[in-house]
């Protein structure tokens, strides 16, 4: 009789604990109260992959719609913290303002380099009533991102581009012009 117990125990406390932490892949587990309000969400998200080189990135669209109702800044705007994480790591966060008694609809983009999904499925997308992540507004984890392939790539000003054979042609044509040319 006493093992019924314990197990009826256990099982109580797991159900207790997922109801209300719920599953997360790649981010934090939280209670769920609002403070902002959160009227919509859109995540749209791709990985870059190139299979030579170490180039690869994730670039990650989130665009919500929220009326401001705390003044989070001192300033008279509600503070939305917004995150991508990976594997139990924050990869890239911004932080957004509302202003108070105002409803906007505000787009950012989240980014890193190398791939995604080393342990844990897809990513996880956090949005935060505030920078402190004292209260969750939305998740979505695990995202899966589209997937773009390449051959090769190079980079440039910290954006990681695949160089196109059209794009060499215009290069070798260009410096032969700019280069090449005989002084009379």
């Amino acid at each position: 009789m006493n093992i019924m117990k314990v197990i009826c125990l256990i099982l109580l406390t797991l159900i207790g604990h997922v109801s209300a932490y719920g599953f997360n892949l790649n981010g934090p587990g939280q209670k769920s109260f609002l403070r902002a309000q959160l009227l919509d969400y859109n995540i749209s998200g791709t990985q870059y992959y190139y299979k030579e080189g170490n180039c690869s990135y994730n670039e990650y669209y989130i665009t919500i719609r929220a009326t401001g109702n705390t003044d989070d800044d001192g300033a008279g705007n509600d503070e939305i913290l917004v995150e991508v994480w990976d594997d139990n790591v924050v990869k890239d966060s911004k932080i957004v303002s509302i202003p108070v008694g105002n409803t906007k609809t505000i787009s950012t983009l989240l980014k890193f380099s190398g791939t995604y999904q080393t342990q844990a499925t897809g990513v996880g997308i956090y949005i935060y009533d505030d920078r402190n992540r004292n209260i969750r507004l939305a998740k979505q984890d695990p995202f899966i991102p589209n997937q773009v392939e390449e051959n090769s790539c190079r980079t440039t000003n910290d954006v990681t581009v695949p160089l196109s054979p059209f794009a060499l042609l215009l290069l070798v044509i260009l410096m032969g012009f700019f280069g090449y040319r005989k002084a009379y």
